[in-house]
């Protein structure tokens, strides 16, 4: 089916062209990461870098061509098919600027994110029933931990239909200063979302943040968009996020980064594996 061009995010007077680094390796979750920010953010206001990565492998010395440049040589020409498959599968012309990368996930996007400077990293993951750890926790958490852009993780059964509702997880100490919101106000802008700040709090703590300075400085910054402040009284903030969400679906989950361990926490095995967050939200990690 052709891709919906005319989305919301057209209405965006954004200026600039969004340059957006998406990462594959040529699986469905990938690709359909990448058919998401597609829609979200349309060919015409963004160009998209397509990223894979590989792993280095050692030949003895006899050997003329290396795997490493066997592999690289594939890289390349797998590249070329997956664009030209996301052409006929999407109806767009569209071309990516395609990199293959030797070595680690972590170093390949931090690299490739200092020489062209995007605006978002898009990775996708796997469904509810093929979460591992390992997936989660050591790739996306490795590039929150490795880089300072905004990190799309896009779950493999997400279907881009708006940002209607959007949630925020953030401590008010990280949300008092609005430019670290700054992605989420562009994808807002222009969206009606209704946007719903999450603080999860323990027990003793104050819960009426909506009216103090921070609070609505927040409301002024998005005056454009309904804003509600939700406290939740919980030890586990990672369980009380991802139980928000399953409770009141939302079309994308904002987790503002406060600490490394909040990441982490909040993609670990045990948490996903009995609330099904990663079944279709979408999460958008900033940087506080």
């Amino acid at each position: 089916m052709p891709l919906d061009t005319n989305g919301w995010i057209n209405k965006i007077d954004s200026g600039d062209m969004k340059k957006i680094l998406v990462l594959t390796d040529f699986s469905e979750s990938a690709r359909n990461a990448i058919f998401y920010v597609m829609k979200a953010f349309p060919p015409g206001q963004s160009e998209y870098i397509m990223l894979n990565r590989f792993d280095r492998i050692y030949t003895p010395s006899i050997v003329k061509e290396s795997l490493s440049e066997i592999m690289e040589n594939e890289s390349h020409e797998l590249l070329e098919k997956e664009e030209a498959l996301i052409r006929e599968i999407s109806g767009v012309d569209i071309t990516f600027e395609k990199i293959s990368y030797l070595g680690f996930l972590s170093d390949a996007v931090r690299d490739i994110t200092k020489t062209h400077d995007p605006d978002l990293v898009v990775m996708g993951t796997k469904g509810a029933s093929s979460l591992p750890e390992k997936i989660i926790g050591t790739n996306a958490s490795s590039l929150v931990k490795a880089i300072d852009v905004p990190l799309l993780i896009v779950p493999e059964n997400a279907v881009f239909s708006g940002f209607k509702d959007v949630v925020i997880a953030a401590d008010p100490e990280v949300l008092h200063k609005a430019e670290h919101l700054e992605p989420v106000s562009e994808i807002t802008h222009s969206a009606g979302s209704k946007i719903t700040v999450l603080n999860v709090v323990d027990d003793g703590q104050p819960t009426d943040y909506a009216d103090t300075p921070d609070g609505k400085r927040l409301k002024e910054h998005f005056k454009d968009n309904e804003l509600s402040f939700v406290f939740v009284k919980d030890p586990h903030t990672e369980h009380a996020i991802v139980h928000f969400v399953h409770e009141q679906p939302c079309d994308l989950l904002v987790a503002v980064e406060h600490t490394r361990q909040f990441i982490f926490d909040l993609f670990h095995q045990s948490v996903t594996k009995r609330l099904v967050l990663q079944s279709d939200v979408p999460v958008l990690v900033l940087h506080g």
